[in-house]
């Protein structure tokens, strides 16, 4: 498995993005909010996504209508699972922007494209460097939202094998994140980087 890391500062946004507007709200889900659209299938929210998120020191940031959540994604203080044998440990200055997902009846509205914005603005308010996120090499449509919003790319992590046999690899680049890997299989511990 092949992912790309990209990084969104403030800075970088361009003009024209922040000149796209929506009625909708942007801001924090609560978990009985999570857990109601759990219910719906058309959400692709699990029980186990909303544990996991927020057992990481996530916070789900949303873009909502009404009671109806439009376009959602985590952001997440702490290492994270990427892979069942792998986690992804980063530096304090960063956060990691994951698992965004705009409803079916939302998309075509630039929700992915304005909450890209919104977040940066709001981790940056917060303190930190900006967000960066893992996109999977073959995900072109993702690839080409992290442009539009003024992603920097940085570099890939590269997934080899599985159990205790998985090895990580990060190119350079992701030095300037801290970005590491541990192995979760017994006897084994981080990788280092490049």
């Amino acid at each position: 498995m092949i992912y790309e890391v990209w990084v969104n500062e403030s800075e970088r946004i361009p003009q024209g993005a922040r000149e796209f507007r929506t009625t909708l709200d942007f801001r924090r889900l609560t978990r009985a909010e999570l857990e109601k659209a759990s219910d719906d299938p058309e959400n692709q929210l699990s029980r186990a996504e909303i544990d996991s998120g927020l057992a990481e020191g996530g916070e789900c940031w949303a873009f909502v209508d009404g009671e109806r959540i439009a376009n959602r994604r985590w952001y997440v203080t702490s290492p994270v699972a990427i892979d069942e044998d792998l986690r992804l440990h980063f530096g304090a200055d960063w956060i990691l922007g994951r698992q965004e997902f705009t409803h079916p009846d939302y998309r075509g509205q630039r929700l992915l494209l304005l909450g890209g914005v919104k977040g940066t603005d709001l981790q940056t308010a917060r303190g930190r460097k900006g967000i960066f996120g893992l996109v999977w090499v073959a995900n072109w449509a993702s690839r080409r939202a992290s442009a539009r919003v003024g992603s920097r790319y940085l570099g890939r992590l590269v997934l080899v094998g599985r159990g205790r046999f998985l090895r990580a690899f990060l190119s350079r680049g992701c030095r300037e994140l801290d970005l590491r890997t541990e192995c979760t299989t017994a006897g084994r511990g981080l990788v280092r980087v490049g």
